[in-house]
């Protein structure tokens, strides 16, 4: 390039400069748009811009929300084949009610997977109530069920029963809302709670399903479940 005679490297690059050849050509990056973050797992960049969090700066890697936090937004939710059979399942369980039972090694996303598929619930057809306390007496859980319901609880467990019951057939017929019921930690549920969520959920000398129960534990339930007195 310097040629005979020689050209001293300062004239070639007072020529790169006058023809501003020394500039890297522009190269072309595309963007992909979807609409969720998990829809998108490749891209022509290692991380995206620092965002504030916390008041802190944090690289997000393409991903608006931390997918390691207890709080992660259900939509966010990585849909497994696990998961998609759950939904499957859950799915199935809300048209028919009744009981159901869910069970899974702890931090296996039992939870998690809940928490998405109720986000998808409408809540113009179910009302949703949780029940995490699962340690209790057969009047305690009776009380904790009357306040999840919204209900003021009635002292004695007979008029409980009552109106708990007269709730749930109340809100099935008049509103055609299913209660759905979850309780959680089902591995601790005493014998005797056991047996009167039989006698709760009884209507109509056991003809109908006004209400969906799911009880989810750890496998250890299923051991539970297995004692010749259930």
């Amino acid at each position: 390039m310097l040629g005979s005679p020689p050209v001293s490297l300062s004239t070639v690059g007072r020529y790169l400069k006058k023809f501003d050849l020394q500039s890297e050509p522009e190269i072309e990056r595309k963007r992909f748009v979807f609409e969720f973050a998990n829809d998108c797992w490749q891209t022509d960049i290692l991380s995206g811009p620092y965002l504030t969090i916390d008041g802190k700066k944090r690289r997000v890697y393409e991903v608006p929300h931390n997918p390691f936090t207890k709080g992660l937004p259900a939509q966010y939710v990585f849909e497994s084949a696990d998961y998609k059979q759950f939904s499957s399942r859950m799915e199935y369980f809300k048209s028919t009610k009744g009981f159901a039972c869910g069970y899974g090694e702890p931090g296996s996303g039992k939870t998690t997977s809940l928490r998405a598929f109720i986000s998808k619930l409408n809540p113009q057809l179910f009302q949703v109530v949780y029940l995490p306390l699962s340690t209790t007496t057969v009047q305690e859980f009776y009380r904790h069920l009357a306040v999840g319901l919204g209900l003021l609880p009635k002292f004695r467990k007979v008029d409980l029963f009552h109106q708990i019951q007269e709730q749930i057939v109340k809100s099935a017929v008049q509103k055609n809302l299913t209660t759905f019921i979850i309780i959680g930690e089902a591995q601790f549920i005493g014998h005797a709670v056991l047996h009167d969520l039989r006698l709760l959920f009884n209507f109509q000398m056991d003809s109908k399903d006004y209400a969906c129960v799911l009880l989810i534990g750890q496998p250890l339930f299923l051991n539970h479940l297995s004692l010749q007195i259930h």
